[in-house]
């Protein structure tokens, strides 16, 4: 994401606003709900959707606690920090809980790695 000194076009939310994580999980979202060319992996499109998570709950934490959100890429531990801010539904939880989990995703990830050979950007250690 831009830094907060850096020069923003007119009509751009503020850097690392929580409208501004918006705006980056909105992309996400564009990207994951393409139907992709055949040569774009369909893993792809699974680390866009974590992302679109994961940028959505970080903008929540940033909304309710004014504080930076945590540097993690963990779906469960950010649901756990929002949920004293607002009532998650149990089935939206479960969903999240249950198929965009950083351990999923990472298994993905490397699959992908594996057969391309390449790694298009760097994922945290576990």
């Amino acid at each position: 994401m831009p830094q907060p000194d850096e020069q923003q076009p007119t009509g751009l939310p503020e850097p690392g606003s929580p409208s501004d994580w918006l705006r980056y999980a909105r992309s996400d979202l564009a990207l994951a709900e393409l139907v992709p060319p055949s040569n774009v992996l369909l893993e792809t499109l699974c680390f866009h959707a974590q992302q679109v998570a994961e940028k959505a709950l970080k903008a929540m934490l940033l909304h309710f606690t004014s504080q930076e959100p945590p540097f993690i890429h963990d779906i469960g531990h950010l649901l756990d920090d929002v949920r004293p801010h607002i009532m998650i539904p149990s089935r939206v939880e479960h969903g999240l809980r249950s198929t965009l989990s950083l351990h999923v995703i990472q298994r993905t990830w490397v699959k992908w790695m594996n057969r391309s050979g390449e790694k298009p950007c760097v994922l945290p250690a576990l």
